[in-house]
């Protein structure tokens, strides 16, 4: 079965990807800027301070490299400030340009409802956050491919997305559930002919649609693929597998 995509989401990946970068690189060149507008006039020595370690940094790494170490540079100000009796203007202003940046590593264009849900996972920096944000980066980079072609298989994203939450499966972030639920919502928008459903939209195995292939029980703990439904007639094409427990 072929999905029928909509016009407007008929761009080219590698066009796309070049977007991306160039939005990138437009971060990181404006950095150093960008800070000495905003903090300047409440701290000059911090920005001075700042300033010359970034200078530093963009000397010796490549721009590959940048966005990941202004990223881990803020973090780093930001924990001394909040120890501090700094100016709150001065930690706002970091923590915002923190958030920018480290959003900008791990977004994926065409995916921009995710964002809010991206930034309290930075924010709330739980265990192992950093690699379930780079996997689920990953996947949507796969699905957003897939999905720029012609005549998407629905075979294909189905595997694809069970490939992305399987490797999702092992982090416990409070945001997963809502971000399923948003990327189902998308991929159902995008799809003419399928709805697309979070298996952790339900609390419990309904064997309608779900199918268990990890634990036992009825509680679901964790889904594993999409639910797909053929918007026409309501019948289930593809079941969702769940962890259950």
């Amino acid at each position: 079965m072929k999905i029928r995509p909509k016009s407007v989401l008929q761009n080219k990946a590698a066009k796309d990807n070049l977007q991306d970068s160039e939005k990138n690189q437009f971060s990181v060149n404006n950095f150093v800027t960008e800070l000495e507008r905003k903090l300047n006039e409440d701290n000059p020595n911090l920005f001075n301070d700042l300033k010359e370690e970034i200078e530093n940094l963009s000397e010796a790494n490549s721009n590959d490299d940048l966005m990941k170490i202004y990223k881990d540079l803020l973090l780093n100000v930001l924990e001394v400030l909040c120890k501090s009796d700094s100016n709150k203007r001065v930690k706002n202003t970091l923590h915002k340009e923190f958030e920018k940046i480290a959003l900008t590593e791990y977004r994926v264009e065409g995916f921009e409802s995710l964002d809010n849900l991206l930034i309290e996972i930075i924010e709330d920096q739980t265990r192992g956050y950093d690699v379930f944000l780079k996997d689920l980066k990953n996947g949507l980079i796969q699905i957003k491919e897939s999905l720029a072609k012609t005549a998407v298989e629905i075979d294909e994203i189905y595997e694809f997305t069970s490939q992305m939450m399987l490797k999702l499966e092992p982090h416990d972030i409070p945001q997963r559930k809502y971000i399923y639920k948003l990327l189902a919502e998308r991929l159902s928008s995008i799809s003419i002919d399928f709805k697309f459903v979070s298996p952790e939209d339900a609390d419990f195995v309904d064997p309608v649609y779900h199918t268990v292939t990890i634990g036992a029980g009825q509680r679901i703990k964790k889904g594993l693929s999409f639910i797909v439904i053929e918007k026409d007639s309501g019948q289930v094409i593809k079941y969702g597998k769940v962890k259950a427990g």
